[in-house]
């Protein structure tokens, strides 16, 4: 099993508002980390400026239901090993955010820590 992914509850709580506003929408999310150290976000469909070393750190993806999987259609469009959170109104009616390493064609969760800076 891949080591614990740990988002900041900044992070967590950014992905969430965002699911909130645009939960009928599509598309692929980018979150990167900048050199000093701070996360942010670029919505699905909303070019975001980049810095050259900026790093990406995890792709996310809102879905309106739950899931048991990734979209296969978007992990076989992942070129190289990669993060996917999705983030899904679940069963009980809360927003999850869930973790997925993405390699090979293939998702396998992972295990997702929220933590406080």
């Amino acid at each position: 099993m891949s080591e614990i992914l740990r988002l900041p509850r900044t992070l967590a709580d950014q992905l969430l508002c965002i699911a909130t506003q645009r939960a009928n929408q599509h598309g692929i999310g980018r979150i990167y980390l900048s050199k000093n150290g701070k996360y942010f976000c670029a919505e699905p469909g909303s070019p975001r400026n980049v810095e050259r070393d900026d790093a990406l750190f995890a792709l996310f993806q809102i879905y309106a239901n739950v899931i048991d999987t990734p979209d296969a259609s978007i992990i076989s469009t992942i070129q190289k090993p990669t993060v996917l959170l999705t983030i899904t109104l679940g069963t009980k009616g809360v927003l999850e955010i869930r973790a997925w390493d993405c390699k090979s064609g293939a998702a396998e969760e992972r295990e997702l820590e929220i933590f406080d800076i």
